[in-house]
């Protein structure tokens, strides 16, 4: 595939990472670039294999290649019609062709586990899509005069990110080869304005991203060295030496991949210096939304187009941790829940509004003298007269006459319906009444 440089200027590099130079495995990152025939459309897309698959860099660069190819056909559709439910179709589309011809290359799905990362953008926007870990950004460039020196430009204004998703462990992933892949397909819109692209394997990604959002002290200059350079090698060299450099080891040992969109326009600012991410205002709270800094109407318009919203890293930490909280709340509560009738039950005990009956685990409450019911305490009246009890209201052991004893012994048959639906005390009076 060709790339046009008329509106983009665009590098990529894919590096084998320390683990697996140590291990002698090749590099399972791929990624694949190209625009349309007049430059105005830009597709990018990252794929990285898992280390586990033994065949996962094959699945790689099969999935980025025939992704790439299947989205550049549908430029003209975007433009006409702007990015909508149509786009997850088409991408669901590729990746199940993507999975049949794994399928033709013989083994098992699971020999070629990878995930994607990708963009289509052009002149009317376009969007981010998303498989698996990774990172995908995108943001406008603006001259500011907030920086701490006076002028500069935001590079990362108006940010974009289209989110890794992990498993239940932070190691665990999602890939284009699982059953349920699509439902780990998701997808952002990008803004008509947006200056920069950046797609990423989850090996890079500590890198470029921060706490708070992009890591300026690397990706910052990394932008101006790219702006600089003097023709498409020159900046392919400047990203794969930046990526391969030992000095990234302490970080990451997985293979690193980056691919990274400019609008031309850009030169013109190149002369501007930069100002860090971290040092900018953080932006005001919003008022219509926590996942999108858009006015409404354009919320509204990102809703119904099936597509997601944009959201800034403080607003990915906010969720995180709003949900983090809101487990941890909905574990109190059940914990509470829980222990709530306990409570009441100690509570009543320690007033001694209740017993428990002491041959039948019973609970019965106390007369409002405090005493207790007068067949459960002392000597009981009625048809169980003859089981005596002492002054705790415990049966005469020495008067238990096994299963038909006085007192039932343990699985009597006192208060029981028997024969006739009588109840009967015990044994003896059975056969007394049952006696001719």
């Amino acid at each position: 595939m060709s790339v046009n440089e008329q509106d983009w200027l665009v590098t990529k590099a894919a590096v084998r990472g320390k683990s697996h130079m140590e291990s002698g495995s090749p590099c399972q990152d791929a990624c694949e670039v190209a625009t349309s025939t007049d430059g105005s459309w830009l597709v990018a897309v990252v794929s990285d294999g898992a280390g586990t698959a033994s065949r996962s860099e094959i699945g790689a660069r099969l999935a980025v290649k025939h992704v790439a190819s299947a989205l550049l056909t549908q430029t003209q559709r975007l433009e006409a019609e702007g990015p909508g439910i149509w786009v997850k179709d088409r991408l669901h589309s590729a990746l199940l062709e993507v999975r049949e011809q794994l399928r033709e290359a013989g083994g098992s799905l699971a020999d070629f586990k990878c995930t994607l990362v990708g963009t289509l953008i052009g002149g009317t926007g376009g969007f981010l899509f998303h498989v698996g870990d990774g990172l995908g950004l995108a943001s406008r460039v603006v001259l500011t005069t907030n920086g701490p020196n006076g002028s500069g430009i935001e590079l990362w204004h108006d940010l974009v990110l289209s989110e890794p998703q992990n498993g239940e462990y932070i190691n665990e992933t999602f890939f284009i080869t699982d059953d349920d892949w699509h439902r780990h397909l998701h997808s952002v819109v990008l803004p008509a304005d947006t200056d920069i692209v950046a797609l990423m394997s989850d090996g890079t990604m500590p890198l470029v991203l921060g706490r708070r959002g992009p890591n300026s002290p690397f990706i910052d200059p990394l932008v101006s060295l790219v702006l600089d350079a003097s023709g498409q090698r020159d900046r392919d060299a400047i990203v794969e030496r930046t990526l391969a450099s030992p000095e990234t080891y302490p970080v990451t040992g997985d293979d690193k991949t980056l691919v990274l969109a400019l609008r031309r326009r850009l030169l013109t600012l190149r002369h501007y210096s930069t100002i860090p991410y971290n040092l900018l205002p953080l932006p005001a709270p919003r008022k219509d939304s926590a996942d999108s800094d858009r006015a409404p109407h354009d919320e509204e318009k990102a809703s119904s187009n099936g597509l997601g919203s944009p959201r800034l890293p403080q607003e990915v930490e906010r969720a995180k941790s709003g949900a983090s909280a809101q487990r941890v709340n909905r574990l109190a509560l059940g914990l509470a829940a829980a222990a709530l009738p306990l409570a009441i039950l100690s509570l009543l005990f320690s007033l001694q509004l209740i017993r428990i009956h002491p041959t039948r685990g019973t609970v019965y409450p106390r007369q409002p003298d405090g005493s207790a019911p007068a067949n459960v305490s002392g000597t009981s009246s009625g048809p169980n007269a003859s089981c005596q009890r002492d002054s705790a209201g415990r049966a005469d052991s020495s008067r238990v006459r096994g299963k038909g004893g006085a007192c039932g012994g343990a699985a009597g048959t006192a208060g029981k319906p028997l024969g006739r639906g009588k109840s009967v005390g015990h044994a003896d009076s059975l056969r007394e009444r049952q006696s001719p």
